[in-house]
């Protein structure tokens, strides 16, 4: 960004070479916008899941006239139990990108002078019948 003092931030402990992430503040000519809907709860009378499916949208904008790079992370829930799973839909995924151990999904993005792109993500979270809590 050119030269001079941006902001102040504290790094914890980093050994060498690990690597580790640094930000340098926001970007003003690129714009996020989120959209996160979920559909309804379903389940089938013969199964003894309930299922929900979640959809999220990020729109992503570049309002300046050079072209920008940068990788754009989104998380999905990962389970601990086994009577309560997460699943990515990866030909609903757009671009295709899967979400790892920790349940994060990378995009690497390209934005050209003033592009847009729209980056989708689907998955459903699915519980036992007998497991309380929300989907």
């Amino acid at each position: 960004k050119g030269s001079g003092l941006v902001g102040r931030a504290q790094v914890e402990f980093v050994s060498p070479g690990q690597e580790f992430v640094l930000s340098w503040g926001p970007d003003p000519s690129v714009r996020v916008h989120r959209e996160h809907r979920e559909g309804k709860q379903d389940s089938s009378f013969a199964s003894s899941w309930l299922n929900k499916t979640h959809y999220v949208e990020l729109h992503l904008s570049n309002l300046g006239t050079q072209a920008k790079s940068f990788e754009v992370t989104e998380r999905i829930p990962v389970s601990e139990l086994k009577y309560v799973k997460v699943e990515q839909d990866l030909e609903k995924t757009s671009p295709r990108a899967k979400a790892d151990e920790n349940g994060f999904v990378h995009w690497n993005v390209a934005l050209e002078g003033r592009g847009r792109e729209t980056l989708k993500l689907e998955y459903t979270v699915s519980r036992k019948k007998q497991v309380e809590g929300e989907l």
